[in-house]
């Protein structure tokens, strides 16, 4: 006796923007590393007017920018594709399972 079925009758959705959302992660990971990895390097390449030291702290602070900005641009694609993923789960196949009998209801064993 199988515990899991799927549900009969059951009709599979239609997919949506999910799997659009879905196919475009990994070049919106790609993309957004890029293009903070080049403004990091103009900023590395065209450094300001200033002392040794100077130069350096600016350089630095791009540096810990770029790393924090592109966290935060990833933390968000990530939670985007997580919910992207959530729905195509929500959209499967419907399970159910055996029911089991309640102790405590009026007639026990009885559907």
């Amino acid at each position: 006796m199988k515990t899991i079925r799927k549900l009969p009758g059951y009709r599979r959705s239609p997919h949506g923007m999910e799997w659009k959302i879905l196919k475009k992660l990994p070049k919106a990971f790609l993309y957004s590393a890029i293009v903070i990895g080049i403004f990091v390097l103009v900023a590395h390449w065209l450094p300001p007017e200033g002392s040794a030291e100077e130069v350096y702290k600016h350089l630095e602070l791009v540096r810990i920018m770029g790393v924090a900005i592109l966290i935060t641009v990833w933390t968000g694609i990530f939670t985007v594709g997580f919910g992207a993923f959530v729905v195509y789960l929500m959209k499967g196949p419907s399970y159910v399972a055996d029911a089991l009998p309640l102790v405590d209801a009026d007639k026990p064993g009885k559907e």
